[in-house]
């Protein structure tokens, strides 16, 4: 189990033949060319894939967008307030994942990659067992905190129990989302997010009609039935099942995955404290409205990465060569720079009739909205980082996520010292953190598929959950 199982990387391109005997050039070259024809098709689609995953997940965005607006001009900012509040228990419930489900995500395309189908199937055999048990810890907790605050009112007991149910249904949702690895599978995938986003449509009059049950109702109806679309797709169907040593491969690869990243999201809301700290409550008010347009192009890449990331690991696997890695990232990078210049454009320029048409309140957040815009597509450009990820290049990893954190938090306290308005003073140190960290990126990128013994050591036999 511990053999390489994957395709040795091919020592010359295949464009390159050997020269042939005369006899039987001609036969060998046809067949050279039409492998190359072949693989053009399969890089064609494969990009075609991605766009599509790209677009779909676009399409949610600007329905999520579409919605929130609703729900802010229909439901009291009081019952909003109160379900933010009590939402906030499923972030802090990921902690009960122990990131399992980082390490899945990693490992599941590797052994993959490397045709070793049995250890990817207890990998995630294992992961749905954990997972099980989780959710089943979550179901516990909800019920006793109904218990205990059964005397709050109705609204604070509907609110515990949405909330529990979108716990358990997030801690499937995420180990379904990280199973889907190949192409076909992103497909599959994007026909999910057209049905979320279509349903999140569908049920808006919830909105108007219910008010804030309808708001709850909501939230666990397009999660049930995203839910259930995604498993009946799924394409792994493994039973729950234990194994040690497949355990232990997920919690030491998803553990520091998902610590460094706790590590780089607490770091992004520095702008939002020092904006509260220089600006105050109505300060944080407007800067919402420049987040929203950051992150509706923030999807752009993190939809993306979400399908770069395991093809990289798959490469990986599959060839054993961190340098292919390189190019995945230059390509990715670009293609995802490409997308995101022309929204960014777009927003810039629509950015200050629409809001003084929809939200004349909001008029002095279209600076830091358009600044924000810019500092994404730099923030979009860092996208071949996943190929650190990839390679589990631990030591870059770690020093990539803290200097990371610590410019981001170092940007927005600078710009809200520096500049009389904290609002864009915030907004520019953003921007500027973002511009000087893109080619620090890059050399972390290139350290980690170039550096000396990198080859070999990804040459090197991984350990493989064997079988009990």
């Amino acid at each position: 189990m511990h053999g390489n199982k994957g395709h040795m990387p091919l020592k010359e391109p295949l464009w390159k033949p050997t020269l042939p005997a005369p006899e039987t050039a001609p036969d060998k070259v046809g067949n050279v060319f039409g492998r190359f024809v072949s693989g053009a098709f399969a890089r064609s689609r494969q990009h075609k894939t991605a766009l599509l995953y790209t677009s779909s997940s676009l399409f949610v965005s600007l329905c999520a967008m579409v919605s929130g607006i609703l729900m802010v001009r229909w439901i009291p900012p009081a019952d909003i307030g109160l379900w933010q509040s009590v939402r906030l228990a499923v972030t802090y419930s990921m902690f009960a994942m122990a990131g399992i489900t980082n390490g899945l995500s990693r490992e599941l395309p590797y052994f993959m990659g490397r045709s070793d189908g049995e250890a990817s199937r207890r990998l995630a055999s294992t992961a749905l067992l954990y997972l099980l048990g989780a959710g089943g810890l979550a179901l516990l907790g909800g019920a006793g905190t109904l218990l205990v605050f059964h005397s709050l009112g109705n609204k604070v007991l509907f609110a515990i129990a949405a909330v529990t149910a979108s716990i358990i249904f997030t801690f499937y949702t995420n180990y379904l989302i990280v199973t889907f690895r190949s192409s076909k599978s992103f497909a599959d995938l994007s026909k999910v997010k057209l049905v979320e986003g279509c349903c999140g449509l569908a049920t808006i009059p919830l909105l108007f009609y219910l008010g804030y049950n309808g708001m709850l109702l909501r939230v666990m109806l397009v999660a049930g039935i995203v839910l259930l679309v995604m498993h009946r797709l799924r394409p792994m169907r493994v039973s729950p099942a234990w194994n040690g040593e497949a355990f232990l491969i997920l919690l030491k690869t998803g553990i520091p995955i998902f610590a460094l990243d706790y590590l780089a999201s607490s770091a992004s809301t520095c702008d939002r404290l020092v904006l509260l700290r220089y600006g105050g409550v109505k300060a944080v008010g407007l800067y919402a409205m420049a987040l929203l347009a950051k992150e509706a192009l923030d999807i752009v890449p993190k939809s993306l990465g979400e399908y770069i990331y395991p093809r990289m690991s798959h490469s990986l696997g599959q060839l054993h060569d961190p340098k292919l890695l390189w190019k995945m990232a230059v390509k990715s990078s670009v293609l995802i720079v490409g997308i995101m210049i022309p929204i960014a454009v777009i927003g810039w320029f629509l950015m200050p009739p629409v809001v003084a048409k929809l939200f004349p309140k909001y008029t002095e957040a279209v600076t830091a909205a358009r600044v924000l815009l810019i500092a994404e597509v730099f923030y979009g450009a860092t996208l071949g980082r996943m190929a650190i990820w990839s390679l589990k290049s631990w030591k870059l990893m770690t020093w990539y996520q803290i200097l990371a954190a610590g410019f981001c938090a170092v940007g927005p306290v600078v710009g809200g010292l520096l500049c009389a308005s904290p609002l864009k003073g915030v907004s520019l140190g953003v921007l500027s953190e973002s511009v000087i960290w893109c080619p620090i990126a890059w050399c972390f990128i290139y350290l980690a598929t170039h550096r000396a013994g990198a080859a070999e050591k990804a040459d090197q036999p991984r350990s493989t959950p064997k079988g009990d």
